[in-house]
């Protein structure tokens, strides 16, 4: 007994409707799927789409640390821009404001993002004695990022992340159930900085290094 399985992206011209026995299990069933669709990443967009970036700025910050690269935030935004309806552009990150006298080179960092049409969100840092008297600093904006990714999805098709951290899965299944498609932005392919559950739930993952030349910054700047 056989079923039809019916191509929902018509824009896409690769995805045809295909005949599967009903018994083959899912996973075989991408066997045979035209090579077209796999792992078509950046191209995995419409340009009818209203799109929303959310960036994780402590993961990013570590994942293009580890694949020395240095990121044109600019080229970055003009490129998923180029690829549908750009709504939402919001950067994510703690700060270390405890001391009102020390120079915080992040601000310089957040300033340039909004002048340049980037929502910087961002959260303080706690403060706590450790165990051995010094005092340390903890911050996470997960939370806020989450927050505000939920806020906004209802005007949303698609939402990208950028950040490898796990704790942003049940995120991606929350805006999945709101209808939103949502693709992991991050790297697989300079060790393992993204967690694997992050891009099993999303619906499509893009690895930095695939975008390297298109949003790295020019060694002479």
């Amino acid at each position: 007994m056989y079923q039809n399985i019916r191509a929902i992206r018509n824009s896409n011209p690769h995805i045809q409707e295909e005949t599967f026995p009903a018994s083959r299990p899912l996973a075989e069933s991408f066997l045979f799927m035209p090579p077209a669709l796999l792992n078509q990443g950046i191209d995995m967009f419409y340009n009818t789409e209203r799109i929303g970036l959310f960036i994780d700025g402590y993961s990013l910050y570590q994942t293009v640390r580890a694949m020395d690269l240095r990121i044109d935030y600019k080229a970055l935004r003009d490129l998923f821009a180029s690829k549908g309806r750009l709504n939402r552009v919001q950067y994510f990150a703690t700060v270390n404001d405890h001391d009102p006298d020390e120079f915080n080179p992040q601000r310089k960092t957040f300033d340039w993002l909004q002048y340049n049409g980037f929502d910087v969100q961002t959260i303080q840092t706690r403060s706590f004695t450790g165990s051995d008297g010094e005092i340390q600093y903890r911050g996470n904006a997960s939370v806020l990022m989450t927050c505000y990714a939920l806020k906004h999805a209802e005007h949303l098709d698609h939402v990208v992340i950028l950040t490898g951290n796990a704790d942003f899965a049940p995120l991606i299944t929350a805006l999945q159930e709101r209808g939103t498609r949502v693709t992991m932005v991050s790297t697989i392919k300079n060790g393992s900085l993204c967690s694997d559950q992050l891009r099993r739930s999303a619906d499509d993952f893009i690895d930095l290094e695939d975008l390297r030349q298109q949003i790295s910054k020019p060694a002479s700047t």
